[in-house]
């Protein structure tokens, strides 16, 4: 799967929120989206998978618009991790997982052994199997962004789709999280808060301030004094981690830089 979009903007109540935004995706990346709070990164994931309407621009997959797709069609080729929850319905935490099936299903078709076994595969890659009869709701923050991430595993799509995926996630989650995605093999797009997890992961970035899109390159390319200065409004240095071989960011505090500077 390949996505591309070209000059997306977006206007609500008079805020240019996306003005001629631009991204591409090639077929088996994993391609992160950063940049500071408020600067447009859930509200480009949310027009890219059609829960916001552009003003301006296109967005294709694979070469087709995806306006032209309907919602069956859309649901097969895309999943989506968004970072609302759906709090406050009454379901287990294996049903929550089985809606993954349902762009497979016809009208009333109940569940085939083949959706139990593909449920039951995503609820034990994300550590979630023992609380699979569990209520929904009565899960932590962090179990039920697994359990969506799971729903989404389970629907099986060529092109996957996170908000912020480690939000509410400990340490130990977040890395299992990020190696279950990039293990998987399906191109994906994610919007990403933490730097260090986006350099160690991703292979190319795309960085977003103030609804504009205003540098991409890999991690290497990106993530330099100058822009996290620029952008993010920070100080840091940059170096290679000499076990990983990759970027890793050190923020300065203002008082961490003076102590450095004594």
């Amino acid at each position: 799967m390949k996505l591309q979009a070209e000059k997306v903007t977006l206007t609500i109540a008079e805020n240019r929120l996306l003005d001629e935004v631009g991204i591409e995706v090639k077929p088996g990346e994993f391609v992160g989206l950063i940049g500071p709070n408020g600067s447009g990164k859930s509200t480009l994931i949310k027009t890219i998978y059609r829960h916001l309407r552009p003003d301006a621009g296109w967005i294709s997959l694979d070469e087709q618009d995806l306006s032209t797709l309907s919602s069956r069609q859309t649901a097969r080729a895309m999943s989506v991790v968004q970072q609302e929850s759906v709090d406050g319905v009454d379901f287990t935490v294996r049903e929550i997982v089985m809606m993954g099936r349902y762009p497979y299903k016809g009208f009333l078709e109940g569940d085939t052994e083949k959706d139990r076994a593909i449920v039951a595969d995503a609820l034990d890659q994300v550590g979630m199997t023992r609380l699979a009869d569990q209520p929904f709701i009565k899960c932590s923050g962090g179990e039920k962004q697994r359990v969506l991430i799971a729903r989404s595993l389970a629907q099986q799509a060529d092109f996957l789709i996170l908000d912020e995926p480690t939000n509410h996630l400990d340490i130990r989650y977040q890395l299992q999280i990020m190696d279950l995605i990039s293990g998987i093999g399906v191109t994906t797009l994610a919007a990403l808060h933490d730097l260090n997890i986006a350099a160690a992961y991703c292979d190319r970035l795309f960085v977003i301030e103030s609804g504009r899109m205003v540098a991409s390159g890999t991690p290497e390319q990106v993530l330099r004094p100058g822009l996290l200065r620029e952008v993010f409004g920070v100080e840091a240095e940059v170096e290679r981690h000499r076990r990983t071989g990759k970027i890793h960011v050190l923020f300065l505090s203002d008082r961490l830089e003076k102590s450095l500077r004594a």
